[in-house]
């Protein structure tokens, strides 16, 4: 195992975070990776995920598949490896393929998922998310002299598909000079400016209230405009939830007793027994209103 302990690698970038530098990750923006590796912000605790757990569990086996599939020698790969030059820069791999080192990553993908986000042609990947295109080529940056790289993903546990992403040496250079200007920025201080509607959870966690003193944004335009438009966003809500629960009321008029009726345009009404533990109360029905898409056939 290369000399960098687990633990201390909350304070290198690893190929996984590589999007969040370019705010292309689904999981985590700049500005909260900023935080959590300077050490404002505490880092998630992935342990009880499921998510996380499953593709940890069900890695191994699903490169036994890939291997036996493809035929296709890749082997686990259990070393760090830090970038030649840049500085805390490195990739942990899944998998890799012992003759030429190329880089294997395994996903697990939903089916929904992988249909709206994912191309293919066959058992091919033309195009996948943008983030984990980033993370094999980082990890490519960190394996110099690797030519390729590989996605394996296995979708909805049945169904077995791969992309080879070739070495791109100008993406692989703005990585590097995004991570040395990424811990530039750690070590002034500079933060990068957060997106407000991403970073509502990472401010609410750093801004917390506690401080005690109160101050005077009587002057701040800016300010009141803001609460003017907390406020008024507050009351469509409430309106909102009014008439979709008066919407409701009505279509379950229209539907007696049943639990499930069929609507035009695709739309389904169903509901769902919710248990609870009150004793006076031993359950109740949530009802669901769903819409799929209609094809040019039916």
């Amino acid at each position: 195992m290369t000399a960098i302990p687990v633990e201390e690698r909350q304070h290198w970038i690893g190929a996984s975070e590589v999007a969040s530098l370019f705010d292309l990750s689904p999981f985590k923006t700049r500005f909260e990776l900023w935080h959590e590796k300077s050490g404002t912000l505490p880092p998630p605790n992935l342990d009880d995920n499921e998510r996380v757990m499953a593709g940890r569990h069900l890695e191994t086996g699903i490169a036994a598949w890939a291997a036996e599939k493809w035929r296709w020698p890749i082997e686990s790969f259990d070393d760090y490896s830090p970038h030649p030059s840049v500085p805390k820069l490195g990739a942990s791999l899944d998998f890799h393929t012992p003759d030429s080192g190329d880089p294997v990553e395994i996903k697990t993908v939903d089916y929904g998922l992988f249909r709206d986000n994912w191309a293919t042609d066959q058992d091919v990947i033309t195009d996948a998310p943008m983030n984990y295109v980033l993370q094999v080529q980082a990890q490519m940056a960190c394996r110099p002299g690797t030519e390729r790289g590989w996605l394996v993903a296995c979708v909805g546990g049945n169904k077995l598909y791969r992309m080879e992403i070739p070495r791109h040496d100008a993406m692989i250079e703005r990585i590097e000079r995004e991570v040395q200007a990424f811990w530039d920025s750690v070590e002034a201080g500079q933060p990068p400016a957060p997106n407000f509607a991403l970073d509502a959870d990472a401010i609410a966690a750093l801004y917390s209230g506690e401080g005690g003193e109160k101050i005077d944004l009587r002057e701040n335009n800016r300010a009141t405009q803001l609460a003017y438009l907390y406020q008024e966003e507050s009351r469509k809500v409430r309106e909102s939830e009014k008439v979709k629960r008066a919407a409701l009321a009505e279509l379950k008029t229209m539907m007696n007793d049943a639990q499930s009726a069929v609507l035009g345009d695709g739309f389904t009404v169903k509901a769902t027994w919710i248990k609870e533990a009150v004793i006076e109360k031993k359950g109740y029905f949530r009802f669901n209103v769903t819409q799929r898409e209609i094809k040019d056939d039916e």
